[in-house]
């Protein structure tokens, strides 16, 4: 099942290889803990925001195999993840530095400093206190990171992106730098500043991807109707000859 979304995957990707669709694949379905039966979903998603937003699915994928787990601990569903980096992207065109990105943010947002430190990524003027963090936040902003009043449980890292972003552009030069170095450290905070200036798409991208479903075999029909599809039948079916009749005993003999 797998093999088979994955070879729809290249076909619909934009240029994306075989090796690369599955590592791509396999990746964002052990990063957000999902099952086989939920490839095509995936596809859906990754290939309906590519067609009308600037990233392509490859890039897509590629931003994922980076942040998938981080942001699957902080709560984040693949659509909403989809969405983070879509928006982000529009602005740096770097999936790679996306998918880094977001994986620093959502380790920081939920305090995670040895995990950063493993990983090799920034961890200065990170606050590792969530009651501190959630209060320079709501006292800039008013948007609450938690989602009880008790502060036991974090929202996603999509709603508080988005909840940040409607307040973004009323606070000073120096909050929003304070702010970009406390999530996303002084390396990251550029691309974080995108994000933050980008909501509507963010928003946008999701809704796209919440609503992706036969996208991609929507896709692989027209591409079954064009030029490129009976050559690469053509070439497979050749290939495919030329092995049986090499390894037949009537050439051996």
């Amino acid at each position: 099942q797998l093999a088979e979304v994955a070879t729809l995957y290249k076909n619909v990707g934009d240029g994306i290889d075989i090796n690369s669709a599955n590592q791509s694949l396999i990746s964002t379905l052990q990063g957000f803990k999902l099952e086989a039966k939920d490839a095509m979903n995936i596809i859906d998603q990754f290939n309906e925001v590519a067609n009308n937003f600037p990233i392509d699915s490859a890039g897509i994928g590629e931003a994922l195999q980076r942040s998938a787990a981080s942001l699957y601990a902080a709560n984040t569903d693949l659509s909403k993840s989809i969405a983070l980096i879509t928006g982000t992207n529009a602005v740096v065109q770097d999936p790679s530095s996306v998918g880094n990105m977001w994986k620093t943010v959502s380790m920081r947002i939920r305090g995670t400093k040895q995990e950063l430190e493993a990983a090799g990524e920034d961890v200065d003027g990170m606050v590792e206190s969530t009651s501190k963090l959630r209060d320079i936040i709501k006292g800039l902003t008013g948007f609450d990171i938690m989602a009880d009043e008790a502060g036991t449980q974090f929202k996603d890292v999509y709603d508080i992106v988005v909840g940040i972003g409607k307040e973004w552009k009323n606070l000073s030069d120096i909050e929003q730098a304070g702010l970009l170095e406390a999530l996303a450290g002084k390396r990251q905070g550029n691309a974080l500043s995108a994000a933050l200036n980008n909501i509507s798409m963010i928003e946008n991208a999701y809704d796209t991807a919440t609503n992706s479903a036969g996208s991609a075999l929507k896709e692989q029909q027209e591409y079954e109707k064009g030029i490129q599809y009976s050559l690469d039948r053509l070439t497979a079916s050749a290939q495919t000859f030329a092995n049986h009749f090499l390894d037949s005993s009537l050439v051996k003999g």
